[in-house]
């Protein structure tokens, strides 16, 4: 689960870098959307940062309760990512596949990283 937890934390942290490149190259901003825009950016670093700790205890193991807080937080940001992209497809009528794909990667990866914690002996039950 190790392996699965890395992989998805390269993938998520590669969208999560698009998705703050897309939102940092916007020429149209107003000061109705620049707290959405700090929300989707923070939320983005967020993410890099879960990445490049996954990837980091996969080398060197760190502390079992930043990786279980950091798999909890990464379950909760995908499920909400999910549900957006759901409410914008029932909304709009356009299905936004990608959210809810980015949604279920940053799930699965929450859920490989507290397995895998809990496989490697970093937690006890």
């Amino acid at each position: 689960m190790k392996v699965l937890s890395i992989l998805l934390a390269l993938v998520n942290s590669l969208m999560a870098g698009l998705i703050v490149l897309s939102c940092i190259s916007i020429s149209n901003l107003s000061w109705e959307g620049l707290g959405w825009l700090a929300v989707r950016v923070a939320t983005g670093v967020l993410v890099i940062l879960v990445g490049v700790l996954t990837f980091r205890d996969g080398v060197k193991g760190i502390g079992s309760e930043m990786m279980l807080m950091a798999g909890l937080l990464l379950i909760l940001l995908g499920t909400g990512s999910a549900m957006w992209g759901l409410h914008l497809s029932i909304i709009s009528g356009d299905v936004k596949n990608v959210m809810i794909l980015f949604g279920g990667s940053l799930v699965l990866q929450g859920i490989a990283s507290i397995v895998g914690l809990h496989e490697s002996g970093g937690m006890t039950v």
